[in-house]
């Protein structure tokens, strides 16, 4: 065979590669499957007769047959001297997460805490079953009766009770807040009090985390503002109660047996404050209380389309159009016909928070694997965001 032809597939050659003259592609091909011991391959016609390229079996054979050997691969080569050997970090030699090392894999699961929201339901549902009765034909103006930034835009001093440490009973509080807080805000929203309430709970469940997380983020957002401050490590949870993540102190007790530091990676703390990352496009934004609102609405219903789907999204997608409409008709109202800029900053800071959620979600995925949380509740599907 010709110097200038792979020994094992003919084609052209490169140079001598693992002690034979062959092709670029070959070399590649057994720099990769010549180095595995053991390696089980089966011959794609089951005779040992193929064609190289398509038979790695072969080709391997082929491989070794014309000189190639693995005693010719080549290490230390680069600057940075590298070895055939290193020594294996504390987590890959227990073949155990960092956040691990520590457990007991003989010790029996313990029974998870339960915890009953029923309460904060039927308060919610109380709430959901009464109608707001304003003359404002924009839905958006109605809502921003009641949601608005108003107060945190004329904040002299700050005035707010800040939260030391969170535990069970401070969760509670600042979900209760939180879960009411929505209820009330959708009573404002004359097209979705219309629906049936079984429906209107369900939705309720589905949004009112992610509706807090934006509504905190701008109210946070606004009161630097008004400040003057840079560092955004202050977010506000309920209406009179704020907390700062960077000096908080969590007590996980009643959800893990970890501690903070174990967890860390796994929920929003001093360690983990990617929440914060929506921050700066607000600032830019610096929404109006109307775009607040439809910010909210677009976020939520947008974000039920795709969780719930079926029926829930068809009318997800009516109430969406509804509150675009109701934008457009805002900004001829001022004097702002070309309003796309605004649209799609809007559209980044609710696409920013959505992906912070979405990482979230596959750490959250990885916690079950590993039984990292130690709690159930009442209403999994309101919390599956969250634990």
């Amino acid at each position: 065979m010709s110097p200038n032809l792979c020994r094992v597939c003919g084609e052209k050659s490169h140079g001598t590669h693992f002690g034979a003259t062959t092709c670029r592609a070959c070399a590649v091909f057994y720099r990769r499957i010549g180095a595995r011991e053991n390696t089980f391959l089966k011959c794609r016609t089951g005779v040992g007769i193929c064609k190289i390229q398509r038979c790695k079996k072969c080709r391997l054979e082929k491989c070794k047959e014309v000189g190639m050997s693995n005693k010719n691969f080549q290490f230390n080569r680069d600057r940075i001297k590298t070895s055939e050997f290193f020594t294996p970090s504390i987590e890959m030699f227990v073949g155990r997460p960092d956040f691990l090392l520590f457990c007991d894999p003989e010790r029996p699961k313990p029974t998870p805490n339960f915890v009953d929201l029923s309460n904060l339901l039927e308060k919610a549902k109380l709430i959901l079953q009464y109608h707001q009765n304003f003359v404002d034909r924009n839905r958006l103006q109605k809502m921003s009766r009641f949601m608005n930034l108003g107060e945190f835009r004329e904040l002299k001093s700050y005035d707010y009770n800040k939260i030391t440490t969170v535990g069970i009973r401070e969760s509670f509080i600042i979900w209760e807040n939180d879960l009411l807080s929505v209820a009330r805000w959708l009573t404002y929203f004359g097209e979705f009090q219309e629906l049936g309430l079984s429906v209107k709970l369900k939705f309720l469940k589905t949004i009112w985390h992610i509706w807090n997380r934006l509504k905190s983020l701008v109210r946070s957002a606004a009161y630097l503002r008004s400040q003057k401050l840079t560092d955004p490590t202050c977010i506000y949870m309920t209406h009179d109660i704020s907390l700062d993540l960077k000096t908080v102190k969590l007590n996980v007790e009643w959800i893990t047996e970890y501690s903070v530091e174990q967890i860390a990676y796994f929920i929003e703390c001093s360690e983990n404050l990617s929440i914060f990352t929506t921050i700066p496009l607000i600032l830019d934004l610096n929404p109006t209380d109307v775009e607040f609102n439809y910010m909210l609405a677009q976020l939520s219903f947008s974000f039920a389309a795709k969780r719930l789907g079926g029926e829930y999204a068809e009318v997800s997608e009516n109430l969406l159009k509804t509150v675009a409409d109701d934008l457009h008709d805002y900004y001829t109202q001022i004097g702002h016909p070309r309003y796309s800029d605004r649209v799609v900053k809007m559209m980044k800071v609710n696409n920013s928070l959505f992906g912070v959620l979405r990482e979230k979600r596959e750490k959250l995925e990885i916690a079950k694997t590993f039984d990292i949380f130690n709690v159930q509740f009442s209403e999994p599907e309101m919390v599956q965001d969250i634990f």
